[in-house]
């Protein structure tokens, strides 16, 4: 059985690869890995890391000639996912096509209603694409996590989450140009943990990744990381768990762990999940930035956005990473049903108080899978009709009942212009 992973790419292609940031992406490389381990026949095709448009997409296909094709897609490239899907039909209509990742976990019956698409793995994959091939397409409603169409309807299967993150192997990183990756970027992605119990409004990680807060052992983690240095050469991580500092003692235990093998790194946070020692720990053991997603300096909006933070916890956090020596960067949201013009000044007024290295800010996305997405009207928002391929958090997506989409984007433009844009290149 020879299967091919396709990672497509984004709208903003040619921005993206100028600005880095292209990483190889896990959720391909955990299921290649797993796939492989089952003795099955694995390429993958990363296409933004190769740069390869569509004709190189169906030269590759051609050559390779799969039996069946897995295709991952986040919203914003869901569209370059379905072109890929065409891709193969237009080859061989016959090959199984299985489209994964958030977007699809979400709208299994949209993404079904596509006649390039045979079957959805939502949530955590490995598993159940294991099993589809295992079980040769058949046997589908004892697969939990899959979406398939049969006789005219869609089914949609039970789904569960992995309990032992360790049982998985490691991501299949030879699989990958390395090298490539390497000559964008000095550090590449190690996932130690899934699940977040935080669940705030926007989030789609905990809904794609469930409220479970599921671990690897330290051990496992730090096999993959000197793999990393000594096959790949990296000598920083960037740990992409959605909060690498919930549990004090494990990040202790990382920590000493890490001193010894001499590697930095930067993690995801909450502001109310680190203290002035643990970022003391943590500096000392190698790490150089704390990403928080603060979102509001107003109260109201933060309850809103179900954070279960306050402003003067932001500050603490940014005060302490700051104070032991690591970099700060923080995410900022506007938009937010029931936040007014002011709440937004407010924040900006906020975000200049503070003593952080890097900014994000991004208009609220309704995606799919948050309630925002689902239901906006229990949110008294109205979704601006756009494409996919917008859903890219640098345009406003809705207008409330306090802000119009006019009003969100003449915001958004002010912000962008005092933010973003060089004092010297600004006009006006």
């Amino acid at each position: 059985m020879k299967c091919v992973l396709i990672n497509p790419p984004y709208s903003m292609t040619r921005d993206y690869y100028e600005k880095g940031g292209i990483d190889v992406p896990l959720g391909i490389a955990y299921i290649a890995s797993t796939l492989r381990e089952a003795g099955i026949d694995v390429t993958v095709i990363d296409m933004p890391i190769e740069r390869m448009g569509w004709k190189d997409l169906e030269t590759e296909v051609e050559r390779l000639r799969p039996d069946v094709v897995g295709i991952t897609a986040i919203t914003i490239s869901y569209p370059q996912a379905l072109n890929a899907a065409h891709v193969v039909k237009s080859i061989d209509f016959e090959i199984p096509v299985i489209l994964g990742g958030p977007h699809a976990t979400f709208t299994p019956r949209e993404t079904l209603g596509h006649d390039v698409v045979d079957f959805v793995v939502m949530h955590e994959g490995e598993y159940a694409f294991r099993q589809l091939i295992e079980n040769d397409f058949g046997n589908l409603n004892n697969i939990g996590n899959i979406a398939f169409k049969e006789n005219g309807s869609i089914h949609i299967n039970q789904n569960y989450f992995i309990e032992n993150l360790d049982d998985l192997p490691l991501p299949a990183r030879d699989l990958f140009p390395m090298a490539d990756y390497r000559a964008l970027n000095d550090f590449t992605s190690v996932l130690t943990s899934r699940g977040c119990p935080f669940g705030c409004l926007f989030c789609v990680p905990c809904r794609m990744f469930g409220t479970s807060y599921r671990t690897r052992t330290v051990e496992d983690v730090i096999r993959e990381i000197v793999h990393l240095m000594r096959a790949y050469h990296f000598d920083k991580v960037g740990f992409v768990d959605d909060i690498f500092t919930l549990d004090h003692m494990r990040v202790k235990q990382f920590c000493e762990a890490l001193k010894e093998i001499g590697v930095r790194w930067m993690c995801n946070s909450r502001v109310d999940t680190v203290d002035e020692e643990l970022c003391g720990c943590m500096y000392e053991a190698g790490c150089t930035t704390l990403f928080f997603g603060a979102e509001s300096g107003n109260t109201r909006v933060l309850d809103t956005l179900k954070k279960r933070i306050q402003p003067h916890q932001i500050v603490d956090a940014v005060t302490w990473a700051k104070d032991a020596g690591i970099e700060v960067h923080l995410s900022f949201i506007i938009g937010t049903p029931g936040e007014t013009r002011d709440m937004i000044m407010e924040t900006l007024d906020f975000i200049d108080s503070l003593d952080i290295d890097r900014l994000t800010i991004s208009p609220l996305t309704p995606y799919p899978g948050t309630s925002l997405g689902d239901l906006p009207e229990e949110w008294g928002i109205k979704i601006i009709p756009r494409t996919w391929n917008q859903y890219n958090m640098m345009l406003p997506l809705i207008e409330t009942k306090e802000l119009s989409v006019r009003e969100l984007t003449d915001l958004w433009l002010h912000i962008v212009k005092k933010y973003y844009v060089p004092e010297g290149e600004r006009n006006g």
